[in-house]
């Protein structure tokens, strides 16, 4: 069976502006394994909420899940791998020694990789009657580092080509839909970007940030503001990415608090707050700071002198050049052995 009306009322309340998607899921996946979708496809723009979405109705839902962070896998292997050790992580507690590493090695090195899964999915069903409904979400699935869009089409067919029926997949995908899997009959929830009152009703109740100290007056007024001169001043740069814009809030709440702090000002006058700010909320540094921050103090990098060029270079090309800095010292003959990548 799927949530109840008062179950799915009480998500629609936790997350905002996703009511369709959540009725979507409700039919797609069913506590009952065979009522569910072996392959449900959750997909849109970066930051709009498919990780929280899918994960709150998984717990709302009750069933068993696994949630796998695709992106921190460096090949489909290894990605196998872990779900493997995942979904018997969540499912029961088996021996230690029952892990892929052992159950794929038996399958030979020749064996195809998504069939050992199987295979050893199988067998650990087998061995501990494990018979419940599982869902599987490969979370971030496009961005694996190896291309896996061909191992998505073989999860799309799970049911049809092995014994394993307990297990349900939903893959979240920032991206478009691979043309692997595009003309199979996998269902899509689609979430779309929230617009710029949606973002700042979210933020707004989210409260992500607070005054570290004590005064008289209505905080939440004066975040209720803040959020909306946030949004207002770098929605056309972030857009509707969440992430971005938590971000922003988060680094200049406590400049921009700094008068309320200091006793210059009180949390009531947001007004004369925000127009002693106008230069920190218009600074190049809030979308384009490319200064790295130091693990020592925490503390981000700054300009020696007037004539400094922290800015000339992007983030990542820093890091490249001390990357090659630092393996400039090592031994050529070991470069093959580093810095190459071995593909059978």
């Amino acid at each position: 069976m799927s949530l109840s009306e008062a179950e799915l009322q009480d998500l629609k309340n936790q997350v905002k502006y996703r009511d369709k998607e959540f009725e979507l899921l409700n039919s797609y996946i069913h506590r009952d394994v065979e009522l569910s979708s072996q392959c449900i496809m959750v997909h849109g723009f970066k930051s709009t909420g498919k990780t929280l979405l899918v994960t709150k109705f998984l717990q709302a839902l009750g069933v068993k899940h696994t949630i796998m962070n695709c992106d921190e896998s460096i090949s489909k292997k290894l990605l196998l791998r872990r779900c493997f050790d995942k979904i018997k992580e969540d499912s029961v507690q088996a021996p230690t020694e029952f892990n892929s590493v052992y159950e794929f090695s038996k399958q030979g090195s020749s064996a195809d990789n998504f069939s050992s899964f199987i295979s050893s999915l199988q067998k650990f069903n087998a061995s501990y009657n494990y018979n419940e409904h599982h869902v599987l979400v490969l979370d971030r699935l496009d961005q694996c580092f190896e291309y896996s869009a061909d191992l998505l089409a073989s999860f799309s067919r799970l049911r049809e080509s092995s014994k394993l029926k307990n297990l349900s997949i939903i893959a979240i995908l920032s991206g478009d839909v691979p043309k692997e899997v595009i003309t199979l009959s996998n269902p899509h929830v689609y979430l779309k970007v929230y617009d710029e009152s949606q973002v700042i009703e979210i933020l707004q109740s989210k409260k992500i940030c607070k005054f570290g100290f004590e005064t008289n007056d209505d905080h939440g007024d004066f975040y209720n503001q803040y959020v909306k001169v946030i949004v207002g001043s770098f929605y056309q740069y972030t857009g509707s990415d969440l992430s971005l814009l938590i971000n922003v809030v988060e680094r200049l709440w406590e400049p921009f608090t700094r008068p309320v702090k200091e006793g210059r000002l009180q949390a009531t006058e947001f007004v004369k707050v925000y127009k002693e700010n106008i230069d920190l909320l218009t600074s190049e540094d809030v979308v384009s700071n490319s200064g790295v921050i130091d693990f020592k103090t925490f503390q981000r990098e700054q300009e020696l002198n007037q004539d400094g060029h922290i800015q000339d270079l992007p983030l990542h090309s820093k890091f490249l050049l001390l990357a090659s800095y630092l393996a400039s010292y090592n031994s050529q003959r070991n470069d093959i052995h580093k810095y190459s990548k071995t593909t059978k």
